[in-house]
């Protein structure tokens, strides 16, 4: 599995610039790495460090136009 933001399809990238690893065959390592690397998962999709933001009210605002909230992490329709 490779791990590819689903805003601005940047690839992501463990700190040997590795984009998968072998025999990681259902990629739960890879995505764990992304996940404790800044990167989130809400709704289905990945996110980097640079295509959300976390504001002073606990919500992610995502860069598809998006709000969710930090600690449910469900949409938030505005």
């Amino acid at each position: 599995m490779i791990i590819v933001c689903d805003s601005c399809g940047e690839y992501y990238k463990d700190g040997n610039g590795m984009v998968c690893y072998l025999g990681d065959t259902d990629g739960s390592e890879m995505e764990q790495e992304a996940l404790s690397s800044d990167w989130i998962y809400l709704g289905r999709k990945h996110y980097c460090p640079d295509c959300y933001e976390l504001d002073d009210e606990d919500r992610y605002h995502t860069k598809d136009g998006k709000v969710w909230d930090a600690d449910t992490e469900e949409e938030i329709t505005l």
